[in-house]
């Protein structure tokens, strides 16, 4: 037993001491499920080159719906967990598609029918002439980018699919603000013109809550969000370039921040009273 734990031992210190191997931002072209993290910090940006996605079950839902919605590879995983050596194998002969287990199987298949369903989301997104995730690759500022807007009709419409909790409007509208949906959705219109030569007339997003009923809403950009997602995007890209010229992905800040809350409104209580 003591020389089993020895080895163990050995074994895990080798791991812990290999190299890991990293990937230099510089070597693959801009994306903006990458580029979104430098409104965070350089140092974010970089980490989410060192690896390809996360993995939530909000995530998994919105990538079978997804799947489901514009027909891309998705099957269905018969065990209940991911883990252990059948679902590792699983993974490994069906690693060019989306996999569900029967729970989230069922409920994307309720959004993507939610959506085909829908008057005015349907034709939208599906309708005759539109081309469904299709690869861009494109150049801004000398640097090479990739996009693949969910749907898009040639020049003149370009439409992104959202899963949300909530798709009532006006909370929907200050969540994709929050999350930079028309900074993407301006990337994408860039990627676009590059390869048609010609402006996107429109841009919308399809939102979809993630539970029952599935209530959708589908929200037109203004010129004034997509003007302000373009501005978000040119600065998030030139600070992208300073980085990578100097090979340097601070954080937050490399000084020391003064900590002050003299000015600040927070009331601190102890035992119901006011202490300050």
């Amino acid at each position: 037993m003591l020389d089993s734990v020895i080895e163990l031992s050995g074994e895990l210190e080798e791991m812990l001491s290999a190299p890991t191997q990293r990937v230099d931002p510089r070597t693959i072209p801009v994306r903006f499920s990458r580029l979104k993290h430098m409104s965070r910090s350089a140092l974010h940006y970089y980490d989410s080159c060192q690896s390809d996605r996360d993995d939530t079950l909000a995530m998994r839902l919105g990538r079978g719906a997804h799947a489901m919605t514009l027909g891309n590879p998705v099957t269905l995983y018969p065990g209940k967990t991911r883990n252990g050596k059948v679902w590792d194998k699983f993974k490994e002969d069906n690693a060019d598609k989306e996999i569900l287990i029967r729970s989230e199987w069922n409920k994307s298949e309720g959004l993507a029918q939610a959506i085909r369903n829908h008057p005015i989301a349907a034709p939208l997104m599906l309708g005759e002439g539109t081309i469904l995730e299709q690869q861009i690759e494109w150049e801004w500022m000398g640097r090479k980018c990739t996009s693949r807007p969910d749907s898009r009709r040639g020049s003149a419409i370009v439409t992104d699919l959202k899963t949300t909790q909530c798709a009532e409007p006006q909370k929907f509208a200050r969540d994709a603000m929050w999350q930079g949906y028309h900074a993407q959705l301006a990337f994408y219109e860039m990627a676009i013109e590059h390869s048609t030569g010609n402006p996107v007339e429109e841009s919308y997003v399809v939102a979809v809550e993630s539970k029952r009923p599935y209530a959708i809403t589908v929200l037109k950009l203004t010129d004034e969000a997509r003007e302000m997602g373009r501005r978000l995007c040119r600065i998030w890209f030139e600070r992208l370039l300073v980085c990578e010229q100097s090979n340097s992905w601070p954080a937050y800040s490399d000084a020391i921040v003064a900590l002050d809350l003299a000015d600040s409104d927070i009331a601190i209580t102890i035992d119901g009273e006011d202490a300050f």
